[in-house]
């Protein structure tokens, strides 16, 4: 109770509120008292005010309940206004971290008829956990294609689960086909609906587990964060993983197949196929990787009284004998197990127990006995037990699951059409707090809490965080509430804000941070309010250093924004904080993306600093989705007006709803992915308007490929060209040559120049054929006869280079002004000829391939075949002059001293003898060279003699020329 001593409301609407002799409060908010000095001082506060920070201190606490010294609070999240009345007869699948329920009719539970319910008996329906419809999946997109499968195989699905987290939902057969829906797929959207809230098509997606497992068939599956493990019919298990989808795209996909575990088997059993298959395997639960020792997936099995480990590499019998075992629930981090027991054998018409043990059988925590399953009081444990079954209510729980990892919460249903639920919470000492429902309800473990879906509410029950305890708590001397209670005297203008100040002065810093912490806890956003400021008045009597930095509040305060945001009941994720920093703040927009909430994705996108552009995208596809009949360019305006110029928001023009979903207003400086809304305009068959939002794509990388896709063959080339990029280029060209005829194919390049010649240049090191074809279709005669002629000058093989050389010489000679590279090519040709008949002749004694008219007849004659150099010589007209250079090296490089004399005297040389003493000087012969000084012209004989090195012969030549001055000259 919160006292307030009032004297009277003056015309103003202030407290004239008067300090006397009594026991009065000074800060109604704290609840803390003082006594005041003297009556006559009269404080001023705001009525409104005061009583608003009073209701709101009160309300942060009034869902408080006590469970064994420890607070837990039941914050109700929402009212569910849908018609839904007995979960109990649908299969029901809750995301985590306040995520979307899904609900699909069980066949198999009679249901009284209801225009409602035959409706619903066919599709599945998924709403947000404020119970807004998200999307309907009609029944014929349930049955599977495959002949062998009956047309239930989907509507009475072995595992019908979201994949925790993301929003997407996995329905699995018994075949071992199994789909994933994504978020907002549906088939059955009214045009009303439509129009307003844009969609893009979701369709599932089909994956088939196969191998062993399609042959031995599924029995059970259960999810897991990753992926799911089935039991086949045979009795064995495996995992089969989820992984994410490549950068750029949200969502699961199958990223292998399943990979078998170990068999069950016994202390002492050789082989575990017996066990599996007698029908000893009772219930089991999927063990994350954090709580088993190898770290990774385990199944927990229960095998007669016993449980065994299963992972890839091994069964351990954990020797238990306290089982049978009616259902294992582990904690969210897999630490503990919550077990429930069977009655046992000396009292068959009591109830169930629960074992709360940790994950490796070490610690036995708890045994909650049936009674305080149920709620009851010890000492009303028997009236309640009959009560409840008198009632109708069954002896098993219909769910268990875990508050956190803090206390076991326990689902019961009283059975009946008008029968009700209650939701009863565990304490390890066997204390319990009940929470009474108007029908049965469906439990959802969460990493801080436990969420409650009935037919009327969603609530969350969860131990009250630390935080909000050193804040709230009566009697709390704890800095937070300290810090609390000063700023609400301040508020009051009362003294005691000062005295409070100075003796929080030493833990002012960790009071804000306490306070911060609290207010991030609390779900009332006028408590959050009063924290932050409170924070922010705090913050302004920092000393020193620490009075620099806000300490966080401008963070928290944009958090809480967001959290308050995604709680509304329009938006419907009632996330905890705990559950928000798990949250990547990414995943957030793509669920408020996937629920076409534009508006509000690209807020918070702003809000958060973060990259519009896949909300951007999403909208456009929506929008496309939703306007099949309009008219492409009318619609391609309309969204590149939004999105080119940068979008930040979206606005409620045509086609907007009032929840934000539909038009986008520019604002800014983002551009929007065309190239993705192109892709989706293709899928949906509207090929024109992908070509035209190509065009505003600025990304040439992502235009081209699909441009490619579609067969806009030549605009993808040319946008190719325009962007520089020689490797988009490429891939164009291997693309176009890989699937189109060759010749439509080079009537693509012909026309575009730099294209031809990045082709050329990958023909000349990849594919010379194909560069052949170009050259011969565009009659470039030059480039085709230079090509065969590096190729005959490359090959070793004398065959393939005649070959190649005639080739060349017939493309010379189609071309008239290339006459001379004709009779030139016509020369090489009837050389090679001649030179590979000479090898022919000489048994290969002699390789002249490759060689020139000179080096041929050089060759020649330093083998010794003369005769056939001289005919060479002849049938090329090589001039006398240079035949003698060449006869005259080739015979000196042989050191053919004879045949050189007999050369030299066969007749006049048209050289002369000079070069033959130069030559056979420079090669180190002079005594050679000089036998041919006195066939050369006297006046350069001495000087000849001399480089010879006969200086008695150079003598000689002066004496008889009468040249004294020369004669000095050598003799010196």
């Amino acid at each position: 109770m919160y006292l307030l001593d009032v004297v009277r409301v003056n015309d103003q609407n202030e407290i004239l509120v008067h300090h006397l002799s009594t026991w009065l409060i000074t800060s109604i908010i704290s609840g803390h008292l003082c006594r005041a000095s003297k009556p006559s001082i009269v404080q001023r506060v705001s009525l409104g005010a005061l009583l608003s920070m009073a209701n709101l201190l009160e309300d942060a606490a009034a869902d408080w309940q006590t469970l064994e010294d420890t607070f837990y609070r039941n914050v109700h999240l929402y009212d569910l206004s849908w018609t839904v009345r007995h979960l109990d007869r649908f299969y029901v699948s809750v995301d985590k971290n306040g995520g979307p329920i899904a609900m699909l009719r069980n066949p198999t539970i009679p249901t009284p008829y209801t225009s409602s319910s035959s409706s619903s008996t066919s599709q599945i329906q998924t709403y947000t956990s404020s119970s807004i419809p998200l999307s309907t999946v009609p029944m014929s997109t349930l049955t599977t294609s495959s002949a062998s499968s009956s047309s239930s195989s989907f509507t009475q699905p072995i595992l019908f689960e979201y994949i925790p987290g993301t929003s997407y939902l996995l329905l699995l057969a018994e075949d071992s086909t199994y789909r994933i829906y994504p978020p907002g797929s549906s088939s059955s959207l009214s045009s009303a609906s439509a129009s307003s809230n844009p969609s893009p098509s979701g369709s599932y997606e089909t994956f088939q587990i196969g191998g062993q497992v399609g042959i031995e068939g599924i029995r059970e599956a259960k999810m897991y964060d990753g992926g799911f493990v089935v039991r086949t019919l045979k009795g064995s298990f495996w995992d089969v993983k989820l992984g994410r989808r490549e950068s750029g795209s949200v969502g699961p996909v199958a990223v292998g197949g399943a990979k078998k575990l170990a068999d069950v088997k016994l202390a002492g059993e050789s082989a575990g196929e017996d066990v599996a298959t007698a029908g000893e395997v009772g219930c089991w639960a999927v063990l994350e990787p954090g709580g088993t020792e190898s770290r990774q997936i385990g199944v927990l099995v229960s095998v007669d009284k016993t449980l065994v480990s299963l992972d890839e590499e091994d069964c351990v019998d954990q020797r238990l004998s306290a089982g049978p075992f009616l259902s294992l629930h582990p904690s969210p981090s897999g630490r503990l197990l919550a077990l429930l027991l069977p009655p046992p054998p000396t009292s068959p018409h009591s109830g169930p127990s629960i074992w709360v043990v940790s994950s490796d059988f070490q610690t036995s925590h708890a045994t909650i006995p049936y009674s305080s399953l149920l709620g009851a009081s010890p000492d009303q444990a028997a009236e309640e037990i009959e009560r409840w079954e008198s009632s109708g209510g069954g002896r098993k729980p219909s769910g268990v699951g875990w508050c956190g990892e803090d206390a076991v919460g326990c689902a019961w249903d009283e059975g009946g059409e008008d029968g009700g639920g209650r939701v009863v919470l565990c304490g390890p000492g066997g204390g319990s707090l009940k929470y009474v429902y108007s029908g049965p309800v469906h439990l959802v473990t969460e990493i801080d809490g436990l969420r409650v879906i009935s037919p009327e509410s969603s609530d969350f029950i969860q131990k009250v965080p630390p935080p909000i305890l050193h804040l709230l708590l009566p009697g709390s001397s704890h800095p937070t509430s300290l810090l609390l209670e000063a700023y609400t005297a301040h508020l009051a203008r009362s003294l005691r804000s000062s005295s409070l100040l100075q003796l929080l002065r030493p833990d002012l810093s960790a009071a804000i941070l306490g306070i911060l912490d609290a207010a991030v806890h609390l779900w009332a956003p006028g408590m959050q309010k009063v924290c932050l400021k409170a924070a922010v008045w705090a913050r302004a009597y920092l000393d020193g250093e620490e009075g620099e930095g806000d300490l966080g509040v401008a963070e928290r305060g944009r958090e809480l924004r967001v959290i308050n945001c995604l709680r509304e009941w329009d938006v419907g994720v009632g996330v905890s904080w705990e559950q928000y920093i798990r949250l990547p703040p990414t995943t957030i927009l793509q669920l408020l993306t996937t629920r076409n909430m534009h508006l509000l994705a690209l807020r918070l996108a702003s809000f958060l600093s973060l990259d519009p552009d896949p909300i951007l995208e999403h909208w456009a596809c929506a929008k496309i989705t939703s306007a099949p009949g309009r008219d492409d360019e009318e619609l391609c305006r309309e969204i590149v007006s939004k999105l080119k110029g940068g979008v930040s928001r979206m606005s409620n023009g045509a086609g907007a709803s009032e929840s934000g979903q539909g038009g986008v207003e520019e604002e800014g400086g983002v551009r929007g992915r065309f190239a993705g809304v192109a892709k989706m305009a293709w899928g949906a068959g509207r090929k024109g308007l992908a070509t035209l939002l190509l065009n505003h794509e600025p990304r040439a990388a992502n235009q081209v490929p699909l441009l490619l896709s579609m067969r806009e063959d030549r605009l993808a080339f040319d946008k190719a060209i325009d962007s520089g990029d020689t490797d988009l280029v490429y891939h164009v060209l291997l693309h176009l040559k890989s699937r189109l005829v060759l010749g439509d194919f080079f009537r693509i390049v012909d026309d575009r120049p730099s294209a031809a010649a990045l082709l050329e240049l990958y023909a000349k090191e990849q594919d010379r054929e194909m560069l052949k074809d170009f050259y011969y279709q565009d009659d470039r005669r030059l480039e085709s006869a230079r090509l065969r002629l590096e190729e005959g000058y490359q090959s070793s093989d004398a065959t393939e280079r005649l070959a190649a050389f005639k080739a060349a010489s017939k493309f010379f000679s189609e071309d008239r002004d290339l006459s001379f590279e004709s009779k030139t090519m016509d020369d090489a040709y009837q050389l090679l000829a001649a030179q590979r008949q000479i090898e022919k002749e000489q048994e290969n004694k002699i390789s002249l391939a490759g060689l020139s008219v000179n080096g041929t007849i050089s060759a020649l004659i330093a083998g010794g075949y003369g005769k056939r150099a001289e005919r060479v010589r002849v049938d090329f007209k090589v001039p006398d002059k240079r035949y003698w250079y060449i006869k005259l090296q080739a015979l000196v490089s042989v050191q053919d001293w004879p045949s050189l004399e007999s050369f030299a005297k066969s007749k006049k040389s048209p050289i002369g003898y000079e070069p033959f003493v130069n030559l056979l000087c420079a090669k180190g012969f002079p005594r050679e060279g000089a036998r041919y000084v006195g066939r050369c012209e006297t006046k350069v004989r001495v000087d000849l003699y001399v480089k010879c090195g006969d200086y008695s012969a150079a003598a000689q030549e002066c004496k008889e020329r009468g040249d004294k001055a020369r004669l000095e000259f050598v003799l010196c």
